[in-house]
């Protein structure tokens, strides 16, 4: 089968209250930091409509408002704090944001460290 449209590779980084998109093929970088809070203290997604729109608000800043979308590839990274971790809810709330908005698939990768460009972009390949 050819693939006529290549998917884009996304880096989603999620902090509280704030979300950043990486293009991975073209290094863009698209910032936003919600009006309302979506993140409570210990929970990343306390607010699953809130964190929507703003994921919304980001791909349509980078890929803008075309009637056909190309599929993502999203590697999500929240940005966690020593000795935190993603409770099973928090991930069906990333994944399901995620999905909604286009994404193909989808790999939440948990770290208190930044992955590296390079690294992300082999997971996704």
């Amino acid at each position: 089968m050819i693939k006529l449209f290549k998917s884009k590779k996304l880096l989603l980084l999620i902090d509280k209250n704030e979300m950043e998109l990486i293009d991975l093929l073209t290094d863009k970088t698209f910032k936003a930091k919600s009006d309302s809070d979506f993140s409570k203290d210990y929970l990343h997604i306390a607010e699953f409509s809130v964190a929507e729109k703003l994921l919304e608000k980001l791909i349509s800043k980078h890929i803008g408002k075309r009637k056909f979308r190309p599929s993502l590839d999203i590697l999500v990274q929240p940005i966690l704090r020593k000795n935190e971790s993603l409770s099973s809810v928090e991930k069906r709330a990333i994944l399901e944001v995620c999905a909604f908005r286009g994404g193909r698939k989808v790999i939440i990768h948990e770290s208190t460290e930044l992955i590296s460009r390079q690294k992300a972009r082999s997971i996704l390949d």
